[in-house]
């Protein structure tokens, strides 16, 4: 009989540290996937309507929802620059390899 475990593909394979406080990233569910499209359809569009604070507030959101355990005080405290560096990493876009090794290394000491 053939079993496919789902519970080992549900494991954290990722997480960020902001003031020394690690954050594990949330792996993305169905449901979040269909926010994310959802919000994807309305913030891309042309429509004028939409303000730059509404856009921004939706990327904060996004981050909220892959780490949950973030507050909002951590959030407002972050930089711009921080911020998107967040936003990056959670949906696995390329961000400097020597701010991930610096985790791998963390990581790798402790074991």
């Amino acid at each position: 009989m053939k079993v496919l475990n789902l519970d080992s593909l549900a494991k954290p394979r990722k997480a960020i540290t902001i003031n020394g406080v690690r954050h594990v990233v949330k792996d993305m569910t169905v449901e979040d996937f269909i926010e994310v499209a959802r919000a994807a359809e309305k913030y891309e569009s042309e429509d004028a309507s939409i303000s730059l604070l509404e856009r921004f507030n939706e990327s904060l959101n996004g981050v909220k929802r892959a780490l949950p355990t973030i507050t909002d005080e951590e959030i407002k405290k972050l930089n711009v620059d921080q911020l998107g560096a967040i936003n990056k990493f959670i949906r696995d876009e390329l961000i400097e390899d020597s701010e991930v090794q610096e985790v791998q290394e963390e990581e790798e000491g402790k074991q």
